[in-house]
């Protein structure tokens, strides 16, 4: 019985052991549920998000559907297009070869060159054109080709110092003899003009050493030019005073800048185009052009030009002195100069 009662107390010793690891056993169990309804709300929230993406996705299968239709409808007709573009091709090959056979005929017709003529052909193309330039009636220095520019200038400028010496009309005038007066101023200036002229060409020739074609007719024509600048100057100075005189330098300068010196006259002002035909100097200068280079230009233009300034210069003159003494018998109204 003793020994019986200590197995029995041994016995329940090893149940009160066993009974603590039950007890671990369900503290386990008990975590091991938490953990089971943790993963059980996440399969849950799983199975939700897979709901929606197979929303998603039906909707996206319904937007692949209608491409594909529309893909399929593309490739009907791109399968149209293409059996007319298929026809087109054949066309065209048709075409090429009408026109390979075509080119084979004409290279059957080209000569054979040799290389000397080849390369005389070629030199031909390369410059079809050559162009030999004959200058007529060279100058030989730029000098020249200004000379007669300056000697227009010089004649005009010696016009208008004659008028600053010698009156437009004499002081007093003969009622009689109205016209002796200013013919006489006329021919005092005519005669210095012809004698700047003639000394102004030999200077040119002699003097600054400009070759002459035509040395007489040159003196000849800038006597003519120096009576007209003389006659003009005079004219305005008779008729205005000492504000005719102002106004025949205003006319110098219009005269400069329209006669086509520097430059062609084709490449000024309208204005000056127009200006250019209607002034002497514009004559004068290229009549001195021609007769210094030893051109065949006609003189007839400058002659012309000049003598009609020269003659309606006069005939203002003339008036101009006829009014002057227009008054009562033997009354001479002022004189302008």
């Amino acid at each position: 019985l003793a020994a019986a009662i200590a197995d029995a107390a041994d016995g329940a010793r090893s149940i009160a052991g066993g009974a603590g690891s039950v007890a671990d056993g369900v503290a386990e169990l008990a975590d091991g549920a938490e953990q089971l309804a943790g993963g059980a709300r996440t399969a849950a929230d799983g199975a939700s998000a897979i709901a929606d993406a197979t929303s998603e996705a039906a909707g996206g299968a319904a937007e692949l559907a209608d491409g594909v239709d529309a893909v399929v409808e593309g490739a009907r007709l791109v399968a149209a297009e293409a059996d007319g573009l298929a026809d087109d091709g054949q066309d065209v090959a048709r075409d090429a070869e009408g026109l390979a056979s075509g080119l084979e005929d004409d290279a059957a017709t080209i000569p054979a060159w040799k290389d000397a003529a080849r390369a005389a052909l070629g030199g031909v193309v390369a410059a079809p054109v050559t162009v030999t330039g004959t200058r007529l009636n060279a100058l030989p220095t730029t000098g020249s080709g200004l000379a007669p520019y300056f000697l227009a200038i010089a004649l005009w400028v010696g016009a208008l110092a004659t008028y600053l010496v010698l009156p437009a009309l004499p002081g007093r005038d003969d009622r009689s003899r109205w016209w002796l007066g200013a013919l006489a101023t006329f021919l005092a200036g005519a005669a210095l003009g012809l004698v700047q002229a003639l000394l102004a060409v030999v200077v040119l020739r002699y003097g600054v050493g400009i070759e002459v074609a035509r040395l007489p007719e040159l003196v000849v024509v800038a006597g003519l030019a120096a009576v007209a600048a003389v006659a003009v100057t005079q004219a305005l100075v008779a008729l205005l005073g000492t504000r005719g005189w102002f106004l025949a330098l205003v006319l110098v300068v219009l005269q400069l800048t329209s006669a086509g010196a520097w430059f062609p006259i084709e490449t000024a002002p309208a204005f000056f185009q127009a200006l250019h035909p209607l002034l002497p100097m514009s004559h004068a200068i290229d009549a001195f052009r021609a007769l210094v280079a030893g051109g065949g230009a006609s003189l007839v233009a400058a002659v012309l030009v000049t003598g009609a300034w020269t003659t309606g210069a006069l005939l203002v003159t003339f008036a101009t002195a006829r009014l002057r003494t227009g008054g009562p018998a033997g009354e001479v109204l002022p004189a302008t100069a």
